[in-house]
């Protein structure tokens, strides 16, 4: 029986001149993967999201003030051949690289490379990464929760409250780390977080850490590429004319991208956006943030575990326009006091005796509803600070519950009185009815 012949795929160079026999196979190990657009910084979608201030302070803590500034596409053609052709020459002195554009072979130095990247020249050769106590630590500061170390993949970067943080990271992933829409969260991932913070005083070499993602590019036979963009970089440093096979989709972290991958939600009828939290997307900040109530980016890690300002933990508003809307955390539907009604044959008309007490007694078991759960609303936001301040052990790191989450407790206090005092007049109304 004739076997079936495997169809070959045939290797498009693109025009590419004086390639070697071992670019060209690195070419053809790359040519079936796709290629990802990078994302950079937007910083119009920060500025109308009330972010842009304290995105830029995290990414000039970590020596890429300028990079905030930087975008660029991504092409098909720069991405393989640059990929194909790429020589790293860490012991030469100084270090450099080699690699193909246009079929020429170029050279940069790290320090030219710095240059091209926004990145600043200082700090990067005392940078340590944090020990796996120490990422478990940061990371129960930062999110409130136990890092995973025995699967760093269930460790997300949804899990992470703090805005900034979070875009930052994102905005890594994407460039210098050549990991594209990664969303996950491996240990030396927090390393990086954790240089963004003030007792961190180093920088990661940021150039050093981009070349280690191209080799384990060059070498993967499989997966996306995503570094594109940091390639088309190094092109417009030579003038070269961009190519026509531009890949599509966004070149930044823009407001439409984050709405897309539900970090974000709009509400129409209110004008605001709101900041959602884990994988399952629940509403927990609203953008821009309030001027009472910026952004805190320290002194200690702690502080970037923010609290809810929805007036309680994952609390979804009303008024929802978007698909995320549906993704509803356990809590939520638990508040949502259920609204059963009797069958008409059992209770009679809405204006019987039989009714009147149906709809008392559902009141009164919702009402009974609705205090277990602001009670146990308050043990949890309580926790929460006590917590924050063991894990800092800082004076400044208890913070008590805000003001706004104390007076609406007291306001769903006042109105179940109110209820009741209803229910106890109808009541009496009623005893004196039928006595009479």
């Amino acid at each position: 029986m004739a076997s079936k012949k495997q169809k070959k795929t045939v290797v498009d160079f693109m025009g590419c001149k004086n390639l070697s026999l071992e670019h060209k196979e690195t070419w053809k190990i790359l040519y079936d993967r796709s290629i990802l657009g990078t994302k950079f910084v937007d910083t119009d979608s920060l500025d109308e999201l009330g972010l842009k201030s304290a995105v830029k302070e995290l990414f000039d803590r970590i020596g890429l003030t300028a990079f905030c500034e930087i975008q660029a596409p991504t092409f098909r053609r720069f991405t393989l051949e640059f990929l194909a052709t790429l020589e790293i020459h860490k012991d030469d002195d100084p270090p450099r690289i080699t690699f193909h554009l246009e079929g020429e072979e170029r050279e940069l130095s790290f320090a030219q490379l710095r240059e091209i990247f926004g990145i600043a020249e200082t700090g990067h050769e005392e940078f340590r990464k944090l020990s796996d106590r120490e990422v478990d630590g940061f990371w129960k500061a930062i999110s409130g929760q136990a890092y995973p170390l025995s699967n760093e993949k269930s460790a997300k970067n949804a899990d992470i409250p703090h805005p900034g943080l979070r875009y930052v990271h994102r905005v890594l992933t994407s460039t210098f780390l050549c990991k594209g829409e990664q969303t996950h969260l491996p240990r030396a991932d927090l390393s990086y977080l954790w240089a963004m913070m003030t007792e961190c005083h180093s920088h990661p070499d940021w150039v050093e850490i981009f070349l280690n993602g191209c080799k384990k590019h060059q070498g993967a036979a499989s997966g996306n590429i995503p570094l594109g963009g940091m390639v088309t970089l190094l092109a417009r440093y030579f003038q070269i004319e961009e190519p026509k096979d531009r890949v599509g989709g966004e070149i930044s972290i823009n407001i439409e991208f984050m709405k897309a991958c539900d970090m974000i939600v709009f509400i129409a009828e209110d004008g605001e956006y709101i900041w959602t939290l884990g994988t399952n997307h629940h509403y927990y900040l609203r953008l821009p943030p309030p001027e009472e109530r910026p952004l805190p980016l320290g002194p200690t890690p702690a502080h970037f575990h923010i609290h809810s300002d929805m007036n309680g933990l994952f609390r979804v508003p009303e008024r929802v326009t978007s698909r995320a809307a549906t993704r509803v955390s356990p809590a939520v539907e638990a508040r949502a006091a259920p609204r059963v009604s009797p069958p008409a044959e059992e209770v009679g008309p809405s204006n019987s005796s039989d009714f009147v007490q149906w709809r008392d007694w559902r009141e009164k078991m919702e009402d009974m509803l609705r205090e277990t759960l602001d009670n146990t609303r308050l043990s949890v936001e309580v926790s929460r600070c006590v917590n924050r301040f063991y894990l800092t052990r800082h004076p400044d790191g208890y913070v008590e519950p805000s003001k706004e989450f104390y007076d609406e407790l007291a306001a769903n206090e006042q109105a179940r009185l109110a209820r009741r005092a209803v229910r106890e007049a109808r009541s009496c109304g009623a005893s004196s009815s039928s006595d009479s």
